[in-house]
């Protein structure tokens, strides 16, 4: 299991190691609940894991702008562009 690091201004941080999504087991027939309580437990670090062999990282900025408000912005850029 690999150790995934952030850098921030504080300085390194660990995040804890990553796991790969699609080694999870989650009884569907669980309460919602349940089933995040599970998904938590199996994961050591929610915010890093693996799919597939790409290693996925979450990171929230300090913004009032939203997913979607970013993914429009690349969206515009790129109708500008091409």
């Amino acid at each position: 299991m690999e150790i995934i690091y952030s850098e921030n201004a504080e300085g390194r941080k660990k995040l804890g190691g990553v796991r790969d999504i699609s080694d999870l087991v989650i009884d569907p027939s669980l309460p919602k609940s349940e089933r995040i309580k599970s998904y938590l437990d199996q994961m050591e670090n929610p915010y890093a894991y693996e799919d597939n062999g790409t290693k996925v990282v979450l990171r929230f900025a300090d913004t009032n702008e939203s997913l979607t408000d970013r993914l429009l912005a690349v969206a515009n850029t790129k109708n500008t562009i091409g």
